[in-house]
């Protein structure tokens, strides 16, 4: 087959002997959408690594021209892209990238980079996130966080609600007192064999004692 064929025009699948097509053959830019026909581009047309990113012409190869699972991993070099839309995407490996997120700034979204899996308002205000670094998962912009030893609250009260989403207690700490408190006039029940209190027990003026 000569360097360059005389024969100008489309090439059909079945004018090309199975990898005769090696990346000598081709000038730079020299692949066309012109040139291809839909589907001839199949797994046995292409030597290994032949066709590398010089020989295309920009968007020149579309989804029509390539028969499916033509594109193994032997057959293209490193990709690389400014936008990719696709539909399910699978990974076998590992992918490797400064950061990942699910939108733009000024939008709601998560954000996933080598240090935290974090979500964001469309303030740009970190709402919550998984910290790599220290294994803690935080939220209410950092007010709350789990760690090993257990839930932190910091400045902040933790409220517990019942089935139909009515705040019925909270527990709350300042500096100097801690707060245990029944919502709603509601009663404060402590349930257990044995009720510990510390040196001292204060009971408001006229408050009702019961058995």
């Amino acid at each position: 087959m000569p360097l360059y064929p005389k024969r100008k025009g489309i090439f059909p699948p079945a004018q090309v002997d199975p990898a005769s097509i090696i990346t000598q053959m081709l000038r730079d830019g020299s692949i066309t959408t012109v040139k291809i026909e839909n589907l001839a581009v199949t797994n046995a047309k292409i030597d290994n690594l032949a066709v590398t990113n010089a020989k295309i012409g920009n968007l020149a190869v579309t989804t029509a021209k390539i028969e499916d699972l033509a594109v193994i991993d032997a057959k293209i070099e490193n990709l690389s892209v400014s936008k990719l839309t696709t539909g399910d995407l699978t990974c076998i490996g590992t992918i490797t990238t400064g950061a990942l997120q699910t939108g733009a700034s000024g939008t709601n979204r998560i954000r996933i980079d080598s240090t935290y899996i974090a979500g964001y308002n469309s303030a740009n205000a970190l709402q919550f996130y998984l910290s790599a670094a220290d294994g803690k998962a935080y939220a209410g912009a950092g007010a709350v966080y789990l760690d090993t030893d257990g839930l932190h609250v910091k400045g902040n009260f933790a409220f517990f609600y019942d089935d139909a989403g009515n705040i019925r207690g909270s527990v709350h700490a300042d500096a100097d007192t801690f707060y245990l408190t029944a919502h709603a006039s509601k009663p404060l029940y402590i349930t257990a064999s044995v009720v510990r209190i510390g040196s001292k027990l204060r009971i408001p003026v006229g408050t009702d004692l019961y058995d």
